[in-house]
């Protein structure tokens, strides 16, 4: 990301993509210059991409390109077929600011510190360094997959072609503007120091957390939900202002677009404690009809009416960067995180070929750290298992406990791993 007179801008890196150690808590350490991080511990690799590159689905495609690539390379070539590998345990995870992207991906014999990833390089007819077969095969569906984020290559001409659509300005409708609650409940706990950034997650069975939710005729995203709200309402009952969930709600499906870049909207539910105690069947009852009247086309067009009419006017368009960049904390504070008590994403499943799935161990999709929403939590999940990840930047864990404790009350049971102790 460049500094421009009016706006930042992004300008295309012509440096490889580097591999390095992680030395840093999660989410940390993202940078304007380096928006996407290659990163691993051990046997863990992570990527961290920046929300203004794209959003949690368009990260989630992004590494599933990744991956695939990478077991096929490592598993499935001729070169290392004679060679023993360990399993690969893949994580993914948020950025530093909202929606950005962190996946993990574990792997005992990986990489060395800092090495390069070596694209394939053109010599004659034939790929150099690359002699698997499959790769070469996959090579033009890839390239046409990824189009929409890396724009068309002219591989004869070297001409890369860029085609991207802004789809927010696609879809700008001149409509009401929509209405949101300025000002919600924020936790009460003191943050730590900067750099450190406490993590949480439970493993829990698909099909146990299939079973309970269906008892209350819902999804298991929209019963983890309620159950947040719940713990967050019992903790805080005396909460003067609304308990305000943001949930980013991928645009794709309800537009039927397809793209890597950034295409979503957060959609607010809220309660207010102050109405008085509520069971869980309320609040998924509620959820279920703010859901029904919210995620629809209609309701996105004065959403993003709301989000892209700034943007258009002449008078902020022509005021300098330099003297933009003083107010943007200030105008991020009151159109968004002071709105919000605290986030709740959910990316669903992580769909990737059924012959790499027994290389892969498991997920992590870990939430931006942000000051007003103090603690987060973010949901993954494969065939079998749901990851639920709490990211903290306090040391009051209370929420999280209460949050598996709740579960386990129902017969929900989770293996609970953290980065604290």
């Amino acid at each position: 990301m460049k500094k421009g007179i009016f706006w930042n801008y992004l300008q295309q890196k012509k440096t490889h993509f580097m591999i390095e150690e992680e030395k840093t808590y999660p989410c940390t350490d993202i940078q304007k210059d380096n928006p996407l991080r290659i990163i691993y511990f051990n046997n863990k690799l992570s990527i961290e991409i920046a929300h203004f590159l794209t959003d949690g689905k368009g990260a989630m495609l992004f590494f599933q390109d990744l991956i695939e690539e990478y077991v096929e390379e490592k598993y499935f070539s001729k070169s290392s077929r004679n060679r023993n590998f360990g399993n690969v345990d893949i994580i993914e995870n948020k950025g530093k600011n909202e929606n950005e992207e962190k996946i993990e991906i574990k792997d005992k014999d990986l990489i060395k510190n800092k090495k390069m990833i070596d694209f394939p390089k053109k010599k004659g007819d034939k790929i150099k360094n690359f002699e698997n077969k499959s790769f070469l095969e996959n090579k033009k569906k890839i390239l046409e997959k990824n189009e929409e984020i890396f724009g068309n290559y002219d591989e004869e001409n070297g001409v890369k072609e860029s085609k991207y659509v802004d789809l927010y300005e696609k879809y700008m409708r001149k409509v009401s503007k929509e209405t949101t609650i300025k000002s919600a409940f924020h936790l009460p706990i003191k943050i730590l120091e900067k750099g450190q950034y406490h993590i949480t997650t439970g493993e829990i069975s698909v099909d146990n957390l299939k079973m309970e939710s269906k008892k209350y005729k819902t999804t298991i995203g929209k019963y983890l939900l309620a159950v947040y709200f719940k713990v967050l309402l019992d903790r805080y009952s005396g909460a003067k202002n609304p308990i305000v969930i943001g949930v980013p709600v991928d645009l794709r499906k309800i537009f039927e677009e397809k793209t890597y870049r950034n295409f979503f909207i957060n959609i607010t539910p809220s309660v207010d404690a102050s109405l008085g105690a509520y069971s869980l069947s309320e609040i998924i009852t509620y959820l279920d009809n703010y859901f029904a009247l919210k995620i629809t086309k209609k309701e996105f067009y004065k959403s993003i009416y709301k989000a892209m009419n700034p943007m258009r006017n002449i008078v902020i368009k022509s005021v300098p960067y330099l003297i933009k960049r003083i107010f943007f904390p200030f105008i991020f504070d009151y159109y968004g995180e002071r709105g919000y008590t605290t986030g709740f994403s959910n990316l669903g499943i992580f769909e990737i070929d059924k012959k790499y799935e027994k290389y892969l161990k498991g997920f992590r999709f870990l939430p931006p750290p942000s000051k007003r929403c103090k603690i987060k939590m973010g949901v993954i999940s494969d065939s079998k298992k749901v990851y639920i990840n709490f990211g903290n930047l306090t040391a009051d864990y209370d929420i999280e406990r209460d949050f598996f404790v709740y579960l386990r009350k129902r017969g929900i049971r989770s293996k609970i791993v953290t980065n604290y102790f």
